[in-house]
């Protein structure tokens, strides 16, 4: 059904928001190869609204290469970049090498992005 939705099919916002909360509960436990594919189809069509459940899954590092990275990119809010960034930088950043996805909306805060 997802996928489906991810095609364009018109679904309930009610529907949608709890197909999301599935993803959600799926994402993170998910094998290698399919958490990347949950995290496109999320950033593809389930990350607005942003429901909390989401919002919380965008500062899991081990989803930033997974998706998570290009919903932040797309959302282009200065203000969950600041906030997706400081919750990295407050968590275990020894392996933390890249942020793929998600450099250009780090970028786009400049400066701000370099003092933190």
């Amino acid at each position: 059904m997802a996928g489906h939705v991810a095609n364009g099919m018109s679904v309930t916002p009610s529907l949608k928001t709890e197909l999301t909360r599935r993803l959600c509960r799926l994402w993170p436990s998910a094998a290698w190869r399919l958490r990347g594919r949950i995290g496109a189809l999320i950033a593809a069509a389930f990350y607005d609204p942003m429901i909390r459940e989401l919002r919380a899954l965008l500062s899991n590092r081990w989803l930033l290469h997974h998706g998570a990275g290009t919903i932040v990119a797309q959302i282009k809010s200065p203000d969950l970049t600041r906030s997706i960034l400081a919750d990295f930088l407050a968590g275990d950043i020894d392996h933390l090498l890249n942020l793929a996805e998600m450099q250009p909306a780090v970028s786009a805060i400049g400066n701000e992005a370099l003092g933190m």
